[in-house]
């Protein structure tokens, strides 16, 4: 491991201990193979690399499910069942209709406890919902701002208060297609 960079290495040893109760044989033929992938590569190539092979504990679980080694403690079965991950997108999905903004919340806190999906998934789930309001409303500021308040308000721009509203309409819609998405993702991956 001379020449792979922290990153790497810090990857390398967080998918080690998520490779507990898996073979011997099995734990270094994956160890070596992603040890071959980072070698050489700086930190930002690390990171795009590390992005695309995803959470150590996702391809743990992968691995334990092809050779049919014992699976980690119940807690983390749990977190990592197909169940949890409904739950956890439909929480996504609706939960800020139920429960507002809390259920949300619960929603992506699940996603992140869950390996089901990888990180730059997990960051979408949490920040696209979020994203459609503040960019309204950013908008709406920016117009209201380049108006000078002498002239009459140019009756074509929304105001931000408008803008504001726009967002808070379209953020349960953008969140239930995110949460659709993450079931789908999480669907397919059991």
């Amino acid at each position: 491991m001379a020449d792979t960079t922290l990153m790497s290495e810090r990857y390398l040893a967080r998918l080690n201990a998520a490779l507990t109760g898996v073979s011997t044989e099995v734990r270094d033929e994956i160890l070596a193979g992603v040890a071959e992938q980072l070698t050489g590569l700086d930190d930002e190539a690390a990171s795009v690399v590390i992005a695309e092979l995803g959470d150590p504990e996702f391809i743990a679980s992968e691995a334990r499910a092809a050779s049919g080694a014992a699976g980690p403690p119940a807690r983390q079965r749990a977190v990592d069942s197909t169940w949890f991950a409904v739950v956890a997108a439909s929480l996504v999905m609706v939960g800020g209709i139920v429960v507002p903004v809390i259920g949300w919340i619960a929603g992506v806190a699940l996603v992140w406890m869950s390996s089901r999906w990888r990180p730059l998934e997990r960051w979408i789930a949490t920040l696209a919902p979020v994203s459609i309001s503040a960019g309204l409303l950013a908008v709406g500021l920016i117009a209201r701002g380049a108006s000078r308040s002498d002239e009459v308000a140019n009756p074509l721009l929304p105001s931000p208060y408008d803008l504001g509203w726009t967002g808070a309409v379209l953020t349960p819609f953008v969140a239930g297609a995110v949460g659709i998405w993450l079931l789908v993702l999480a669907l397919r991956r059991s």
